[in-house]
């Protein structure tokens, strides 16, 4: 039944829109000649027709599907790339439509000269919804893009950071962070085992000292990542690989029958994280040590502003830290960090993070980027400090809802530690 009544809020929401903008569409194809035109206006219903299929036979049986999300994220997805730019496009078509009402109306109130004048005036307004549309084409095919090259072209971020409270041992220390895999977005292809392979050597490449993943390895459920462990277990690390849970990774997203089932995904994710050679971190601390000088890695489980989960509990996690121990503390959201970390009386150095994705859409121009992230979150890409705190916002390597990245490439970040009075 759920289902049923969300086929139909689909359905009603995609014609609204698809009859609103066919009255523009006819207007523009109508330059060409009866034949094309005729075929144009055929071909603009396939998209609605097709969505609307798809969206009925994924969904048809998914009310008896426990825990199994990915139907819905398909749905979203295609969503995204048709729809936003026709929303986008109605958005700006929108005046024309309402000053060719209100000229409709005055028209038929009165056959005054001033009303012949509004109709004069309206090529602006045209012009504009002219506009949408080419604006609209391009989100499409942007959007697109994203889909079918940019979520897989993997950049490797470089970031060179210097503490005077570092161990002298610790100079040149090498971390590889990388977050937000969303294994449950991955299809088992041939393009998608290369990118995982690809992303595995160019990490090991690295020669990193630890490696550390700050949380969301599924969308939903534990067997998202039951074929891909192989290819995380092949990752090397000198001093160990740490992990943390995001918040999709605790099956808060999905639908169980009893606790027992929400339970038993939970052990089987733990399980393959233990089989990918992840130390999982939840609230609690691991010392790495060299030449007798240590440094602290701090897990906290995901703390978030709500909706998401705050089960993190730093001083859960630091009870056997001292006050001046150099610490790396990894947690998820980094509204963790603007919230409460920064202002914490300790000696938490760095603090890395995911979570934002950069919302898998940016702008980026002379050396600087835009999101919509930014309207939720302030810290959403890349290197920040207060005082003498820093967080390391990673924008992952996987995708979520838009199955695509458009100026926001999959991302691994490697940090490289150094002591400012040895440097």
């Amino acid at each position: 039944m759920k289902s049923i009544s969300t086929i139909i809020i689909i359905s009603i929401l995609i014609l609204l829109i698809d009859i609103f903008l066919y009255f523009k569409y006819i207007q523009l194809v109508n330059r060409f000649s009866a034949s094309v035109a005729s075929l144009f206006k055929l071909m603009y219903w396939f998209v609605p027709i097709f969505y609307l299929i798809f969206t009925y036979i994924m969904l048809s049986e998914h009310d008896n599907m426990s825990g199994d999300q990915s139907r819905v994220y398909w749905i979203s997805g295609i969503f995204i790339v048709l729809y936003i730019p026709k929303i986008i496009a109605l958005g700006i078509s929108f005046p024309e439509y309402i000053i060719n009402g209100i000229g409709y109306l005055v028209k038929k109130i009165s056959e005054k000269q001033q009303v012949i004048s509004v109709g004069k005036k309206l090529s602006r307004i045209e012009f504009i919804s002219q506009f949408g549309f080419i604006s609209a084409g391009i989100l499409f095919w942007t959007l697109l893009w994203g889909v079918v090259v940019g979520k897989t072209k993997f950049v490797l971020n470089k970031i060179a950071l210097k503490y005077n409270t570092l161990p002298n041992n610790f100079n040149g220390f090498k971390i590889i962070q990388i977050s937000d895999i969303h294994l449950g977005s991955w299809s088992r292809t041939e393009s998608n085992r290369d990118f995982f392979e690809s992303v595995v050597q160019t990490i090991n490449n690295e020669k990193p000292d630890i490696i550390v993943f700050t949380g969301d390895l599924v969308n939903n459920i534990a067997k998202e990542s039951d074929y891909w462990v192989d290819y995380l277990k092949a990752l090397n690390a000198k001093y160990g690989k740490f992990s943390i849970l995001g918040n999709h990774d605790y099956g808060k997203y999905a639908r169980w029958l009893n606790k027992e089932e929400l339970n038993a995904n939970m052990e089987h994710l733990y399980n393959n994280y233990k089989n990918m050679g992840f130390r999982l971190l939840l609230n609690e601390t691991e010392s790495i040590n060299i030449g007798g000088e240590s440094i602290k890695i701090v897990g906290v489980e995901n703390w978030g502003m709500p909706p998401f989960p705050q089960f993190g509990d730093y001083e859960k996690a630091s009870e056997t830290i001292k006050k001046n121990d150099f610490q790396i503390l990894l947690s998820h959201d980094p509204s963790h960090w603007e919230q409460d970390v920064r202002f914490l009386d300790s000696n938490v150095a760095l603090t890395l993070s995911g979570h934002t994705h950069g919302m898998q859409f940016a702008l980026n121009f002379n050396g600087r980027s835009w999101s919509p992230i930014q309207w939720k979150y302030k810290h959403w890409r890349g290197l920040y400090t207060y005082q003498n705190k820093d967080l390391y916002v990673n924008i992952g390597l996987g995708n979520i809802a838009y199955p695509g990245r458009v100026g926001t490439p999959p991302e691994i970040t490697l940090l490289e530690l150094s002591n400012v009075i040895l440097s």
